[in-house]
C-alpha cells in the first residue's frame, strides 16, 4: 500500500500533505510487525511511539506537526514536500521490501478453521 501511494502521491516538488500519513501508517505497521511485534495496533500513536527512531529527532518533528494539524481539524492540503519524510520513506521502503523478498510464502493450515466452521453450521 505504502509503495502504491508513494509512487502515485508523493515524489514532486508540492503534494498533498495527507498523502504522507496514508504512507506512514503502512510503513510502521510493516516495521511493528518485521521487528517481531504481532499485529500492528489500530492507534497511530502506539506506531508512531514505538517505531519511529528515537535519534531522529527532525523526522518525529515532522510527523508530530503532520499529526497536529489533522487533529486540529486543519485540512492537509497541498504545499511544499517534506524532504525528511521522502528520505524516510525511500530508505524505510527498501528495507522492507528486501526484508519481504526474503520471506518464503506459505499456505497456512486452514484445518483448524475448517473444523470450527463444521461445528458451528452443525455439518
Amino acid at each position: 500500500m505504502a509503495i502504491g501511494i508513494r509512487a502515485r502521491h508523493l515524489g514532486g516538488a508540492r503534494v498533498r500533505l495527507k498523502k504522507y500519513l496514508h504512507v506512514l501508517r503502512p510503513v510502521l505497521a510493516s516495521r511493528w510487525i518485521a521487528n517481531g511485534r504481532g499485529i500492528a495496533p489500530v492507534e497511530f500513536g502506539r506506531l508512531v511511539e514505538r517505531e519511529l527512531p528515537a535519534g531522529q529527532g527532525e523526522l518525529r518533528d515532522a510527523v508530530a506537526k503532520l499529526v497536529a494539524d489533522k487533529m486540529a481539524g486543519a485540512e492537509l492540503g497541498e504545499a511544499r514536500a517534506i524532504p525528511v519524510l521522502d528520505a524516510c520513506f525511500a530508505s524505510e521502503l527498501e528495507r522492507l521490501s528486501a526484508l519481504r523478498d526474503g520471506l518464503r510464502e506459505s499456505e497456512p493450515d486452514m484445518s483448524p478453521l475448517d473444523d470450527c466452521f463444521r461445528r458451528v453450521a452443525g455439518l
